[in-house]
């Protein structure tokens, strides 16, 4: 099995990217508050300006959830690659050993 540890890295750094993109995003969705009265001074506008908190807030959890994930998602790239490369060299000193011990 051939696995290409560099595209693996690469993968994970753009993953981890990502993951900062969304944290920034959310960092944007955080900063503007939804101020009462903010779509008139009556029933209906104050209403709708809590449905409009409630899915600001699910986006906010959704944006933050995400950067988890794809952090996660590029940690676990890397690692992976490492382990690749590890058993790769170790596979190939142990090869070469094979070779040296069989006389040829």
């Amino acid at each position: 099995m051939f696995v290409d540890t560099e595209l693996l890295r690469a993968g994970g750094r753009e993953a981890r990217r990502a993951g900062a993109h969304t944290e920034q995003a959310a960092q944007h969705l955080s900063r503007e508050p939804l101020p009462a009265r903010m779509f008139g001074d009556f029933g209906a506008g104050e209403a709708f300006r809590l449905t409009v908190g409630a899915a600001h807030a699910y986006h906010l959890r959704t944006l933050l959830g995400n950067r988890v994930i794809l952090s996660g998602v590029g940690d676990h790239a890397e690692q992976a690659a490492t382990a690749f490369r590890v058993t790769e060299d170790d596979n190939a000193g142990q090869l070469r050993a094979v070779r040296c011990d069989s006389g040829t």
